[in-house]
C-alpha cells in the first residue's frame, strides 16, 4: 500500500429496503462526488439500515462496519442499481443490493463528515452545503466502475445476510415411489392418452404431487383418467407433465424392488433408480384439459366381475365403420328391470343382461364409445369390489377403486336391436361347442382372405362343413349333433361365428333357425343372460 494511503478493506454492500422519500436523486449523486456513475444510481440509503462485509486482506476476518466512520458512513448511504440507459430515474430507489470496492483513500478529517450517518448528507454534499470540505478521491460505487487497482480483492459473498438468487434458477422438487405402484398407476391411464397426435400435451400424462399422493392424469379429449397413488408423506407439491409413453416404458423395465425418485429441475424431470438415470423433458400443467364437471342423473354401485363381465361379452360386435358412428360403442340402458348391454355392426348383435342395481332405473340410455369400453374392461379385470357408475345424457364415470374414469357418451341414436332378435323359430340345434369351433378352424384352413363363408349342412344327427376356395381348393368336415327341424343348408362368415362361440360359455351351445336367410340366434343354453345374433352369408 501507499505510505500515505492506508488500504481501506473491500467490502460488500448488502441494503435492506428503504423508502423512496429517504433521499433525492441529488443527494444519491453528491454523495458519490458529484460524479455520474457508469451504472445509473438508485438513491442514498441511510447507514442504520444495511449490513457490510468486510473482508480483511491479511487474515480474511470480517467485521461490522462502524456508523460512525465517515467513509463506511458515505458507503452506507450510497445505495446503487446498475443500468446500461445510465438514466437514473429509472431504477427504483429501493430495495437494492450493491458491492463496493474501496481501495486506497486517504484519510479524512472527521470534520469534514462527523455525524453524517444521522444527517444523510455525503461528504461531497458536505462540502458544496457548508458541512464539510469536498473529497478529494471520489470513488466509484459499482464494481464496474471502480479503477483497475481498485479490484485487488474480491468481496465476500457468503457472510451477507441477504444473497441474490441466480438468475433463472429454481429449487429441485422431488418424491419417491416405488416402481410396482408407479408401474400400475401409469398402467390405469396410459391406454387413454393418444399415442398419435399433433398436439404434443395430449401425449403426456399429468402429475400432480402433494406431500402424501401421486395423481396420474391422462385424457384424449374425450376421455379422463385419473389415478390415485400413496405416497410417504414427505414428497415436494408440485404439477407437471411428461411423455406418458417413455415414462410408462421406463417403469416397465425396472425391478420390483426398485425405489424410483423423480426430481424436477428447471422443467426437466429426472427419473432415478439403482444406478438407472433418465432426463425427460416435461410441458407446463396449467394447459392440460381438465374433466368438464356434470350434473349426475344417475348413480348407481354394480359388482366389478358383473359389469366387466357384461361389457366384454358385447364389446366384439361394435362397429368400426365411421359413417355409422352411432354403432362404435355399447348401448347401456335399464329396461324390464334389468341392466342391458347391447353391440352391433349390422352384421351381427350381443346383447347382455344383468341384475338392475339399485339406482340405475333412472339411467338414460347411453352408448359408451368402445375404445372406453376396452379401457374398461381391462381395469376391471384387475379390481374385485363395488364399482361406483354416474351417468347422464352427455357423459358417463366409472369409479373403480383409486382409478376415476370419465368419457363422453356417443351422441346419436341406437337403433331397436330388438326387433331383429328372433322370437319364434322352425328348428332348434344342439352341438358341442369346442368340437364346432375345432372342426370350423380345419376345414377353414383352405379360406382365402376374400372367401370367409363356411357352409353348414345340418341334417337329424349331424352337421357338414364345407369351405371352397378357387385358389386353395376345398376342406370338409363331419360332426355330430342334435336337429329338431329339416335339413337345412346355411352359411356364415367363418370369423363371425368363431367369435360368437369365443364368448359362450356352456359345453354344448343351442342355435334357432327360421330359413336359410333370416337371423340365427346363438346362446348357451334357454334363458342365458348372454345372446348373440348373426346373420348367414350367401353360399
Amino acid at each position: 500500500m501507499d505510505g500515505d494511503r492506508p488500504y481501506r478493506r473491500s467490502l460488500r454492500l448488502c441494503v435492506a429496503p428503504v423508502p423512496a422519500d429517504r433521499v433525492s436523486h441529488r443527494q444519491a449523486y453528491a454523495s458519490v462526488g458529484g460524479a455520474r456513475p457508469r451504472h445509473a444510481v438508485a438513491g442514498a440509503i441511510d447507514a442504520e439500515r444495511r449490513f457490510l462485509q468486510l473482508r480483511r486482506p491479511a487474515d480474511g476476518q470480517t467485521d461490522r462496519v462502524d456508523p460512525t466512520d465517515p467513509d463506511h458512513a458515505r458507503a452506507g448511504r450510497a445505495g446503487a442499481v446498475a443500468g446500461r440507459s445510465g438514466d437514473h430515474r429509472r431504477a427504483p430507489a429501493g430495495a437494492v443490493a450493491v458491492r463496493a470496492s474501496w481501495a486506497a483513500v486517504p484519510d479524512r478529517s472527521p470534520a469534514g463528515g462527523a455525524g453524517e450517518a444521522d444527517t444523510g448528507a455525503g461528504p461531497g454534499r458536505a462540502g458544496r452545503d457548508g458541512g464539510g470540505a469536498p473529497d478529494p478521491h471520489p470513488e466509484s460505487i459499482g464494481a464496474d466502475t471502480a479503477p483497475d487497482h481498485h479490484r485487488g480483492h474480491r468481496p465476500d459473498h457468503g457472510n451477507c445476510s441477504m444473497t441474490k438468487k441466480a438468475s433463472g434458477a429454481s429449487a429441485t422438487r422431488s418424491f419417491e415411489i416405488d416402481a410396482p405402484s408407479l408401474r400400475a398407476g401409469l398402467k390405469d391411464v396410459g391406454d387413454i392418452v393418444e399415442k398419435r397426435t399433433t398436439i404434443p400435451l395430449l401425449s403426456n400424462v399429468l402429475m400432480t404431487v402433494s406431500p402424501t399422493a401421486l395423481v396420474l392424469s391422462g385424457t384424449d379429449l374425450d376421455s379422463w383418467g385419473e389415478r390415485h397413488v400413496t405416497l410417504d408423506g414427505d414428497a415436494d407439491p408440485m404439477r407437471i407433465t411428461v411423455h406418458a409413453g417413455t415414462l410408462a416404458k421406463i417403469a416397465d423395465k425396472l425391478t420390483a424392488s426398485d425405489r424410483v425418485r423423480l426430481a424436477l429441475t428447471d422443467g426437466k424431470l429426472t427419473v432415478s433408480a439403482g444406478r438407472s438415470r433418465f432426463t425427460l423433458p416435461t410441458l407446463p400443467a396449467d394447459d392440460f384439459p381438465n374433466a368438464p364437471d356434470k350434473a349426475w342423473d344417475s348413480e348407481f354401485e354394480i359388482p366389478a366381475i358383473n359389469l366387466g363381465a357384461a361389457l366384454s361379452t358385447v364389446a366384439f360386435a361394435t362397429s368400426t365403420d365411421e359413417t355409422r358412428y352411432y354403432l362404435g360403442g355399447v348401448l347401456v340402458h335399464a329396461q324390464h328391470g334389468d341392466l342391458r348391454f347391447a353391440a352391433t355392426d349390422g352384421h351381427r348383435l350381443a346383447r347382455g343382461i344383468v341384475a338392475l342395481p339399485d339406482g340405475a332405473a333412472t339411467l338414460p340410455d347411453i352408448i359408451v364409445p368402445s375404445k372406453v369400453v376396452k379401457v374398461l374392461t381391462t381395469l376391471l379385470g384387475r379390481y374385485e369390489g363395488q364399482v361406483t357408475v354416474r351417468a347422464c345424457s352427455s357423459a358417463v364415470a366409472f369409479e373403480i377403486g383409486e382409478t376415476t374414469l370419465q368419457a363422453k357418451v356417443i351422441d346419436g341414436t341406437f337403433p331397436d336391436y330388438a326387433r331383429v332378435i328372433p322370437t319364434q323359430y322352425d328348428g332348434l340345434l344342439k352341438v358341442d361347442r369346442e368340437t364346432l369351433v375345432a372342426a370350423v378352424n380345419r376345414v377353414t384352413t383352405v379360406s382365402s382372405d376374400k372367401v370367409r363363408a363356411v357352409k353348414l349342412s345340418i341334417r337329424h344327427d349331424a352337421i357338414a362343413l364345407s369351405v371352397s376356395s378357387p385358389e386353395h381348393g376345398t376342406g370338409d368336415e363331419e360332426i355330430p349333433c342334435e336337429w329338431s327341424g329339416s335339413p337345412l343348408t346355411i352359411g356364415f362368415n367363418s370369423r363371425y361365428l368363431l367369435e360368437i362361440m369365443a364368448h359362450m360359455t356352456a359345453i354344448e351351445v343351442e342355435a334357432t333357425f327360421t330359413d336359410p336367410k333370416g337371423p340365427v340366434l346363438w346362446r348357451d343354453r334357454e334363458g342365458s343372460p348372454a345372446t348373440f345374433v348373426i346373420m348367414p352369408m350367401q353360399v
